[in-house]
């Protein structure tokens, strides 16, 4: 067998013996907490109204990107609309009023 053919097949069998792996595409690890996106999409704000700087250069001071927060402000916003207990799950995961904020646009749709 060939070095070249031989390194391929070694790559592939290390990239299929990650445990974290589970053929189900690429999944985030470290999953923000509720309290600190609040915190992030906050600060983000402020230097944009106080600084009068773009939302992307403000972005970039808080060390997220520009699409994250855009996406974390509107399920802050859809949470507070929909009664979400933000002091309740403030050191929970956003996957959690992602959840909410879809269930409550799902109920939404049935009661239709």
């Amino acid at each position: 067998m060939r070095d070249r053919a031989r390194s391929n097949q070694l790559k592939s069998l290390v990239q299929s013996a990650d445990p974290n792996d589970t053929g189900k595409g690429s999944r985030r690890t470290k999953e923000r907490k509720i309290g600190e996106v609040i915190q992030k999409v906050q600060k983000w704000r402020q230097l944009y109204y106080k600084n009068c700087e773009s939302l992307e250069e403000a972005a970039k001071k808080v060390g997220i990107s520009k699409k994250s927060l855009d996406d974390y402000f509107l399920q802050l916003k859809n949470g507070k609309a929909n009664g979400f207990n933000f002091n309740e799950h403030k050191n929970d995961k956003i996957g959690i009023l992602r959840n909410w904020n879809k269930n409550h646009k799902d109920n939404l749709k049935a009661n239709k």
